[in-house]
């Protein structure tokens, strides 16, 4: 359960902080849209005293990329312009590339309906009149050879217009903006939507490559083997007062990525329920495991309390003598220098002991989990 817990904290912060990097370098990478200007109009022959029954509009579009990593393949363009409700002229601009950070213009005329020539004529001599472009196009970026899915853009401006025919404001140019507060709450709840939709993706796909990165480097538990043991003189026939467990302790390092550094490790050997002997290994520092296995080998023994000899030499001379051993300890991994915190290990093992005082069938006996509450 302790395990678990830290394994899932580290995925939570490791996915936390992938996820940060990941918004900053979106935001960072982000294509911002171009920008429309209209910078030169005019409407000539409108302040002419000689009345004619049409008219044009002259203008220079300014369509900018603002974006440094980025270029943009623009469809068609669709430019209307409106005098009031009435659409007096509009034009289309034919699809093309622009480059990353590139300006282009576009220096063209339109030519305006005949029925509406003669009211405008009039507001423009009037000093009221006052005309709204709508530009309308789909654009795709592409970033780093990348292209993305096609993007909407709507956009408008109102293009004050003086007694000459030209732009009446101080400017004298007149950035087209989203083409009302309704589209542009619509652009950005999409924008939003497709954010947080990548955002997941995004984190998604590096959670399960920080899991497997985490599988790959996370630090094994380290194995502990009784390679051999013995009880002397339980065999004989003359009764001894006491005893001694005679023990080899094989600790096997499997990770090819972390030493380990080991607290004092204690032993304890029961029989039933009574401890009959118990041992203390001093603390210790294993290297990694390098091809062949690091390995630390400990031949010890442990003597047998009084009180207790008697039962136990007579179960193994029985041949139905069995201790149970008890293993714990703290570690820390170094993994590429870096430090972990303090792990608890727990470990038992049966042990069977034949009627020569050694283990059944001389098999080593491999210690595991201590016990289900203590794995969960």
């Amino acid at each position: 359960m302790c395990e678990t817990k830290t394994f899932y904290l580290w995925l939570l912060q490791v996915i936390g902080l992938l996820g940060i990097l990941a918004l900053c370098l979106w935001l960072a990478m982000r294509p911002r849209s171009p920008n429309y200007t209209i910078v030169n109009f005019s409407i000539p022959g409108a302040n002419t005293s000689n009345e004619s029954d049409h008219g044009s509009i002259q203008y220079e579009l300014d369509i900018g990329n603002p974006n440094q990593d980025s270029g943009i393949y623009y469809d068609d363009i669709f430019l209307l312009f409106y005098h009031g409700e009435d659409k007096v002229g509009s034009k289309t601009i034919p699809s093309f590339y622009q480059g990353k950070d590139k300006t282009r213009q576009v220096i063209d005329q339109v030519d305006v309906e005949t029925r509406f020539w003669t009211v405008l004529r009039k507001a423009i001599m009037n000093a009221t009149a006052e005309l709204r472009v709508d530009l309308s196009t789909k654009i795709r970026y592409n970033t780093w050879g990348i292209k993305s899915k096609q993007h909407g853009i709507n956009r408008e401006g109102k293009i004050p217009i003086g007694k000459d025919g030209k732009i009446s404001n101080k400017k004298k140019k007149v950035k087209l903006q989203h083409a009302s507060k309704r589209w542009k709450q619509r652009t950005i709840m999409c924008e939003t939507k497709n954010l947080c939709l990548w955002l997941v993706q995004l984190v998604y796909i590096l959670g399960l490559l920080g899991f497997c990165l985490w599988l790959a480097v996370h630090p094994r538990s380290p194995a502990y083997t009784i390679i051999k043991f013995s009880v002397p003189l339980t065999n004989h026939n003359n009764g001894s007062s006491h005893g001694r467990i005679e023990y080899e302790l094989d600790i096997k390092n499997p990770n090819r990525d972390s030493c380990i550094l080991y607290d004092e490790t204690f032993l304890t050997f029961y029989y039933g329920e009574d401890k009959v002997g118990n041992k203390t290994i001093a603390c210790f520092y294993q290297g990694k495991n390098r091809g062949k296995s690091e390995s630390h080998r400990l031949s010890d023994q442990t003597d047998v309390e009084t009180r207790l000899w008697t039962d136990l030499r007579k179960a193994i001379m029985n041949a139905s003598a069995e201790l149970r051993v008890d293993l714990s300890t703290k570690i820390v991994y170094y993994t590429w220098g870096i430090k972990s915190k303090q792990h608890g290990i727990n470990r038992e093992g049966k042990i069977r002991i034949g009627k020569d005082g050694m283990i059944l069938n001389n098999k080593g006996v491999k210690l595991r989990q201590a016990s289900k509450k203590w794995k969960l």
